[in-house]
C-alpha cells in the first residue's frame, strides 16, 4: 500500500515539472525545450512505481493506446489552430474535450475486447 509520503513525492514531482515547463517556455522563451520537457516520457518513467511484470505490461499497452489517441488529438488541434476560428483558450479546451472523448472510446473498446475473450 502506498503511504502518504509517496503521494506527496508524486505530487511534488508533478508540480516541479509544470513549473519547469512554465519557466522554460515563458521566461527562457524556449518553446522547443519546453515541449521536450513536457513530453518527457512520464508514461515510461511511471513504470518504476507499478508493481508486477504482468501489470506493467498491461500498463504499457494501455499507454500506447493513449499515445495514439493523443496524436489524433494533436491532428485536430493543428487543423483547428490553422483555421483561425477559435481563440487559444477555446482551442485548448476543444482539444482536451476531443482528447477525453477519444480516450473514453479507446477505453470502452479495450474493455469490450477484454470481456469478449
Amino acid at each position: 500500500m502506498i503511504g502518504v509520503r509517496e503521494y506527496i513525492t508524486h505530487f511534488l514531482f508533478g508540480g516541479i515539472l509544470f513549473t519547469l515547463i512554465h519557466y522554460i517556455a515563458n521566461i527562457l522563451d524556449n518553446t522547443a525545450l519546453a515541449a521536450i520537457v513536457a513530453f518527457l516520457p512520464i508514461s515510461i518513467l511511471t513504470g518504476y512505481i507499478i508493481i508486477g511484470h504482468e501489470r506493467l505490461l498491461k500498463y504499457y499497452k494501455s499507454a500506447f493506446s493513449v499515445c495514439l489517441g493523443t496524436v489524433i488529438s494533436y491532428i485536430g488541434l493543428f487543423a483547428l489552430f490553422y483555421s483561425g476560428i477559435f481563440s487559444d483558450n477555446v482551442l485548448i479546451f476543444l482539444t482536451m474535450l476531443l482528447w477525453g472523448i477519444i480516450q473514453w472510446y479507446i477505453y470502452k473498446i479495450d474493455f469490450f475486447l477484454k470481456t469478449q475473450s
